[in-house]
């Protein structure tokens, strides 16, 4: 069973706040989009940032695994709204 995964809200504007979750377990909440792309290269070891996943996830609720790992990246249910717009318009702009 899915369990509700905890939004953050955006505090400062420009900001995308991330909460981070490692599997169903909570592992942090950001404050920003890069400070959770560093937390997660630090916590798998990698030598990249890996911001395509990270996007999936926030964006389209894709999971990011990663050895042996599922991570979760969750933010402002209003920010992410004001976002698939953006992405949606330039998709038909495209």
């Amino acid at each position: 069973m899915d369990m509700e995964k905890e939004s953050p809200t955006q505090v400062k504007q420009g900001e995308y706040p991330v909460t981070i979750y490692e599997g169903e377990r909570l592992l942090i909440k950001c404050s920003s989009l890069q400070e959770a792309a560093r937390f997660i290269k630090e916590r798998t070891n990698d030598k990249f940032f890996r911001w395509t996943p990270i996007n999936k996830s926030l964006w389209y609720d894709e999971p990011y695994s990663i050895g042996g790992a599922t991570f979760h990246f969750v933010t402002d249910p209003k920010i992410k709204k004001e976002k698939l717009k953006e992405l949606s318009e330039k998709k038909f702009k495209n």
